[in-house]
C-alpha cells in the first residue's frame, strides 16, 4: 500500500537522526543542569506546546479583530449611508 511506504520512510528518516537529537538532548540536559534527560525532555515538549498554543491564540486574536474592523466598516457605511439618505429627503 502507498500508506505504509510513506510511514516507512518517515520511520526510516527518525531512526537517522536519533544520534543527532539523543546528542543535542545530552547537552541541553548538561547545559541547564538537568536531574535527567526525562526532565529536559519534558522542558523542551512544554516549551514547545506552550509556543504552538500562544501562536494559535495570537493567530485567533487577529483572525477575530480583522473580521471585527471589517464588519465595523460595513456596519458603519450602512449607516452612514442610511442618515445621509434621511437628510436628504
Amino acid at each position: 500500500m502507498v500508506g505504509d511506504g510513506i510511514v516507512l520512510l518517515l520511520f526510516e528518516r527518525a531512526l537517522a537522526l536519533a544520534p543527532v537529537v539523543d546528542q543535542g538532548l545530552s547537552w541541553f540536559t548538561i547545559k541547564f543542569k538537568f536531574e535527567s534527560e526525562g526532565k529536559a525532555f519534558a522542558a523542551i515538549a512544554e516549551a514547545k506546546n506552550s509556543l504552538v498554543l500562544h501562536s494559535e491564540d495570537c493567530l485567533n486574536f487577529f483572525y477575530f479583530s480583522f473580521i471585527q474592523v471589517a464588519q465595523n466598516i460595513l456596519l458603519g457605511f450602512s449607516f452612514f449611508k442610511k442618515n445621509v439618505s434621511n437628510n436628504i429627503q
